[in-house]
């Protein structure tokens, strides 16, 4: 599926929001420490289609500022809460 698809869809995301965090560090991590191929793999296997590691880190980019990513510096980890309202 095209990034319209899942990352872009908003049902699409809230379906998958807590699959997305499963792949990502609890805790802060440095980013040097994580897994990219395996999470990039994951991500394709929920759907998330890219074809470049440029691709992939503006998924992380972009996963960052819709908030599930948090980042600090350089360390990462997912966002514990829901980014969407309840």
């Amino acid at each position: 599926m095209s990034l319209q698809d899942t990352l872009g869809n908003k049902e699409w995301l809230r379906a998958n929001e807590d699959a997305i965090k499963k792949l990502l560090p609890d805790k802060w991590t440095d980013i040097t420490q994580l897994q990219g191929v395996r999470i990039g793999s994951k991500l394709k296997e929920l759907g998330v289609e890219y074809n470049s590691e440029e691709q992939f880190a503006r998924i992380m980019i972009f996963m960052e500022k819709i908030g599930i990513v948090q980042a600090k510096g350089n360390r990462v980890r997912n966002n514990p809460d829901s980014i969407f309202k309840k």
